[in-house]
Order: C-alpha cells, then structure tokens, then sequence
C-alpha cells in the first residue's frame, strides 16, 4: 500500500527541497502550486489501470518546477538527473534505491519534460517519442501543471503581472 513508512520519509524530504527552492520564485511558481499539481496528479493517476508508480508521480509532482528553466540557469536546468542525485541516493539504505531500480532517471526525466514549452520544442524539432505519449507517470504530472495554469486564479496570468512589475 502507497505510501509505506520510507516512502513517506522520501516524499516529505522532497517536499523540503522544493519548499525551500520555490520560496525565491515569483508567486506563479510558489509551494501551493506544487502542492495542487501533486493532489491531483495523484488523483488522476489512482483513476488509472493499472495503477503508475505512485511514487514516481509524487516525487516528481513536487521537484517539477524546483529546475524551471525561468529561474535557474541552463546549465543547472541541463541535467536534473545529475542536480537530483544526491537526493536519490541519500535513500539507499532505507531500501529504496532510486538509482538502482531506475526510478531517479524516470523522475528527473519526467521532471525534464513536464513543461508545455519543452514539449513544443520537441514536438517541432522531431525529439518527441513513443515513451512521451505512453508514458503515464508523465502524463499525470504534465495534466496536472497545465491544468493549475488555468486555474481560477491563472498561474500563467501571475507569471506575466510578476514580468510586467519588473519592466
């Protein structure tokens, strides 16, 4: 059953990392969108059958912005396998190893992929492929975002309010 004991210890530090990363985002990128994009990512994907890995969903539901490509440099945002690494590792000795079972290369390519733009840009440069259309955990992520960005109070709207202050 979802989620065990050290799941749950994953998930929460997950939920630090990126609580402490969106605090220096403008609003349109804050924790509460994270928090919505996981409630219902997960919603959606206990609707599925079979079931994805629910873990997967969470973890990356809440890293998805944590490398958003408006905030961090292109070389930080290049590799988020790399970027998220030290975190997947620190769970070895609870007996989940995200490196070795291949979920950290899932979650960090999810992560990489969640983004309407990025699948715009792969859809017109030929990169997109058959694991983005069956992928589920990935779709239940990128729904998820999209479906927050037009949302009652529009993330994207707070995004261009937060550009436009600053011109």
């Amino acid at each position: 059953m979802y989620p065990t004991p050290e799941e749950e210890k994953i998930v929460h530090e997950a939920e630090k990392l990126m609580v402490e990363t969106m605090s220096r985002y403008d609003p349109s990128h804050d924790r509460y969108h994270v928090y919505r994009v996981r409630k219902t990512a997960l919603r959606l994907a206990k609707a599925l059958t079979p079931t994805p890995d629910l873990l997967v969903i969470e973890l990356a539901a809440l890293l998805h912005d944590v490398l958003d490509k408006k905030y961090v440099t292109p070389e930080q945002a290049s590799d988020p396998y790399g970027f998220f690494l030290p975190f997947f590792t620190a769970w070895k000795t609870t007996g989940i190893d995200l490196v070795e079972d291949g979920r950290g290369q899932l979650i960090a390519k999810i992560v990489d992929n969640v983004s309407w733009t990025t699948e715009k840009k792969r859809r017109q440069t030929g990169e997109w492929s058959n694991w983005h259309d069956t992928c589920a955990e990935l779709h239940c992520v990128q729904d998820s975002d999209r479906l927050d960005a037009i949302g009652a109070f529009g993330r994207t709207y707070s995004h261009s309010l937060e550009k436009t202050a600053e011109a």
